[in-house]
């Protein structure tokens, strides 16, 4: 009966370990990837959106793991990090855009259950991630006329 019950709580205990083992998510230049390859006219219509038009500076870098890839769009400018689904879908109708001067917490503790708000360590996270292993772009106010 003992050796049952310890086989049986040992599996319990393991089975959690099991199911959410994933792996570590991998990054990448958005220009390597074909689902991401249009970031530039992405970009270009993000801003006509947002009706900017000065030159406009931005980090871009994908990241993929076991629930697919996405890329993150930093403007600089505009000081937003934005979560992109790829070439299929507009940077506008992104449902995850963070505002630096608004979205943005000191720490964990601040968050208070929030689900929009980021803590400056995450922000800071993303930009080395940024520098690490995405691209530059600069948009002109040229490529931004109609």
């Amino acid at each position: 009966m003992f050796k049952w019950f310890g086989v049986a709580a040992m599996a319990a205990l393991l089975a959690p370990l099991g199911a959410s083992a994933q792996s570590a998510p991998s990054y990448f230049k958005l220009s390597s990837n074909p689902d991401f390859a249009k970031y530039r006219p992405a970009l270009v219509d993000y801003l006509h959106s947002q009706h900017y038009r000065k030159v406009a500076h931005f980090c871009v870098f994908g990241t993929k793991d076991d629930s697919g890839a996405t890329a993150t769009v930093i403007w600089l400018d505009g000081q937003q990090i934005i979560d992109w689904g790829g070439n299929d879908s507009a940077l506008a109708d992104s449902t995850s855009i963070v505002h630096l001067k608004t979205d943005v917490v000191p720490t964990e503790n601040d968050l208070h259950g929030s689900t929009y708000l980021v803590t400056r360590k995450w922000v800071k996270d993303q930009q080395t991630l940024c520098k690490q292993n995405g691209e530059t772009v600069q948009i002109s106010a040229a490529d931004l006329k109609p």
